[in-house]
């Protein structure tokens, strides 16, 4: 009983990613909504429900824009690039929207888009998520390609070893038992 429990949450290393992924943009949402709702000036309003409202426009936006991360080479930083645009209008239309129900969902990308023009720190601090964001949204095996190139070291494969896949054809034995 315990072991299905238990098996419910093992996840693999793309799923881990991911949950980073996800767990990066909530905490990065939460604290620019409470930021700027703290500097605007814009009313009294609680700063746990700017987190809240934050965090779950967050959550929505990178699901509503996760195919725009994770690519590869020039195009991919391309899309990534517009994932980060897409990510941030919709994270700040829902919180806007949680924040102050109605004017909210309006102005909350006006003012986010003021905040990040006056404030570099703020913008670069949000670029560095994202990109960390679009760093673990890539497929694992794009990222073994990405690291295949590193320099490994070198080792003499046993006799025995060599003994027992000579028999195997080439093709079996370049899919099955990859050596540099």
């Amino acid at each position: 009983m315990f072991a299905r429990r238990k098996a419910a949450f093992e996840f693999d290393q793309t799923q881990k990613a991911r949950l980073g992924a996800y767990s990066l943009v909530t905490i990065l949402c939460a604290s620019v909504a409470v930021h700027v709702v703290n500097t605007a000036g814009v009313g009294t309003f609680d700063p746990r429900w700017a987190a809240l409202g934050g965090g779950v426009g967050g959550i929505g936006a990178l699901y509503a824009a996760s195919s725009w991360f994770g690519g590869r080479g020039l195009l991919g930083t391309v899309r990534a690039i517009v994932g980060i645009i897409v990510t941030a209008i919709i994270a700040s239309v829902v919180a806007g929207a949680v924040i102050l129900p109605i004017y909210g969902a309006f102005y909350a990308p006006i003012v986010l888009s003021t905040a990040l023009a006056t404030q570099p720190f703020l913008l670069a601090g949000c670029l560095v998520v994202m990109g960390l964001v679009h760093s673990l949204m890539i497929p694992r095996a794009f990222q073994d390609e990405l690291f295949a190139a590193l320099p490994v070291a070198d080792f003499e494969e046993p006799q025995a070893a060599q003994r027992e896949t000579s028999e195997l054809s080439s093709l079996t034995r370049a899919n099955l038992y990859r050596r540099n």
